[in-house]
């Protein structure tokens, strides 16, 4: 018999020994056969943990494969797919006819719809679940700053670093920072690098005494902005 789904083709091979015959005087008559074995059909649905999440923020997918008559499928793999069918992960089916995973969102912002899709094996045929949809909205970050001196000379040097970081403390490694003075003038401007940092030097033109100076990420499709807290140079 069939252990798969497809087509077969073979013979079949009768002996006729009503007589108790010797051989080789059996009767024999091949018979030649051809046909197509179909597997049971299974249904697949999917259930996310949410509805909406922040890029960057984790989400738990589950899928649930049942035969037919609406008994569990307990063994065989499950794959999670975006819209553009990228895998997003995978898990194996459990004693319950339930696959479960957790994976971190890393999508632009928006409606997003996510698949499960049960392979199949040689007892069952795959199917694929209906879409179900996700909002992904923008990650949070934070930004720091750091003064290369509390105190300088006007007319002198200061370095200003800012630091930027998501929701998860993971460094944000592309974007622009801003630099300004109390009265919100920029001082100066700088890209992040792979390690979230942004850094650049400038020259103090500022009144003696206290000056307060803060960083803004500007952010962008996938990340709010933020503003540091501000700190104080002294300006002699």
């Amino acid at each position: 018999a069939p252990t798969a789904g497809g087509n077969y083709s073979g013979n079949v091979v009768l002996t006729d020994n009503a007589l108790n015959t010797a051989a080789p005087a059996y009767a024999t008559q091949s018979i030649p056969l051809s046909g197509t074995s179909t597997l049971p059909a299974t249904t697949t649905t999917l259930q996310l943990g949410a509805s909406s999440v922040s890029a960057g923020g984790s989400l738990t997918l589950t899928a649930t494969v049942k035969d037919a008559s609406s008994n569990p499928v307990t063994y065989g793999t499950v794959y999670f797919y975006d819209d553009t069918h990228v895998p997003l992960g995978m898990a194996n089916l459990n004693s319950s006819g339930v696959a479960t995973t957790t994976i971190a969102v890393h999508a632009h912002p928006g409606t997003n719809t996510i698949t499960a899709t049960y392979v199949g094996d040689f007892r069952y045929s795959g199917a694929t679940s209906a879409a179900q949809s996700v909002t992904i909205g923008k990650d949070t970050s934070t930004t720091t700053l750091q003064l290369g001196a509390t105190s300088v000379a006007n007319g002198g040097s200061l370095t200003l670093t800012a630091t930027v970081k998501n929701s998860t403390s993971n460094p944000i490694t592309y974007g622009t920072v801003f630099f300004y003075d109390n009265n919100n003038v920029p001082l100066g401007m700088a890209n992040l690098n792979s390690s979230g940092v942004a850094t650049t030097t400038v020259t103090v033109h500022a009144h003696a005494g206290a000056n307060p100076i803060t960083a803004t990420y500007v952010g962008d499709y996938q990340y709010n902005g933020s503003t540091s807290t501000s700190q104080t140079l002294t300006v002699q």
